[in-house]
């Protein structure tokens, strides 16, 4: 059970999120709410709540500032947020909230979020009375070690999120130091080298004019699925999870039927909605167009797929 003290205008939390915390069987405690940031300062410091709830029902500007100041405090602070902005979640991110929930989601998805919020800050089982820092869990990896509820806590952000070199939240590759030098353009060269010399040339072009594409011979693919293997053992990925499958697909009628095989890797899309729904902002569209994933940042919650 969490104690939970929410900066919004009074009722609103209690209320959207009833049997949250307003019932015979609610799983946590409302302590307190208001809407004034300073009041909220002092009651974190005095109720020594287990999480701060932010509503973001002011200016942006506004939003960020109170922020920062109840991040100052020792309660993880998560920032409730009407709909989806990257741009809003990162600066949040920045200022130092753990968490960015939708406020459409429902009471039970946020009570297993708080739940798991609970467990990770939970005294040390081992008897000792240190308290396990959300801020300093380094990966995805370090996290589900702390937690077996990975999938619960999808409104988590733990602090390795949080750039600490000061660095763009969604970075972008840059411009090459170097390239190698091919030999002399000759006729009938080989395909490898050609597809070279396209990589150089496209790499002298600024990120943003860079566009990258995959073909897929689908008449040469045998379905052996070794693409699926190194997908999975290049991005360290958990047992029953694939990124890219190999659709195995019969077609015809009989006598005339065949075998058909059909990957299917990250498209790459213009409007990926994979990434608006990564809670840590992990996921993330590049200048270039690829779909990329820190993996420091990334806590498994599978909402990208």
């Amino acid at each position: 059970m969490a104690r939970v003290l929410a900066l919004s205008p009074p009722g609103v939390v209690r209320k959207r999120w009833r049997s949250s915390f307003h019932s015979l069987k609610a799983p946590h405690t409302l302590v307190a709410e208001t809407q004034d940031v300073g009041e909220a300062i002092r009651l974190s410091k005095e109720l020594q709540p287990a999480l701060v709830l932010l509503e973001l029902d002011r200016t942006r500007d506004e939003s960020v500032a109170a922020c920062r100041a109840l991040a100052a405090g020792d309660a993880p602070v998560v920032a409730l947020a009407p709909r989806l902005d990257d741009e809003e979640r990162a600066e949040l991110l920045a200022a130092g909230a753990i968490g960015y929930v939708l406020t459409t989601i429902d009471a039970h998805s946020l009570s297993i979020a708080l739940q798991a919020i609970t467990e990770v800050a939970a005294p040390d089982p081992s008897g000792g009375d240190e308290m396990i820092d959300l801020r300093n869990v380094q990966s995805r990896g370090d996290f589900m070690r702390l937690t077996g509820a990975a999938a619960a806590v999808a409104f988590l952000i733990p602090g390795a999120a949080r750039s600490q070199s000061g660095t763009s939240t969604n970075p972008s590759p840059s411009a090459p130091r170097s390239m190698p030098t091919l030999p002399p353009e000759m006729a009938g060269e080989s395909d490898m080298l050609r597809m070279q010399r396209e990589v150089i040339k496209a790499m002298g072009k600024p990120v943003g004019e860079r566009r990258w594409v995959m073909v897929i011979d689908l008449r040469k693919c045998s379905g052996c699925d070794a693409c699926t293997i190194a997908c999975k053992a290049e991005n360290q990925l958990p047992p029953g999870v694939v990124y890219r499958p190999v659709v195995d697909e019969e077609i015809g009628t009989y006598p005339n039927v065949s075998r058909r095989f059909l990957p299917r890797p990250c498209m790459q899309c213009e409007k990926p909605p994979c990434t608006p729904v990564c809670p840590v902002g992990a996921t993330w569209r590049r200048t270039d167009g690829v779909i990329a994933i820190d993996y420091d940042k990334c806590i498994g919650c599978r909402y990208c797929l």
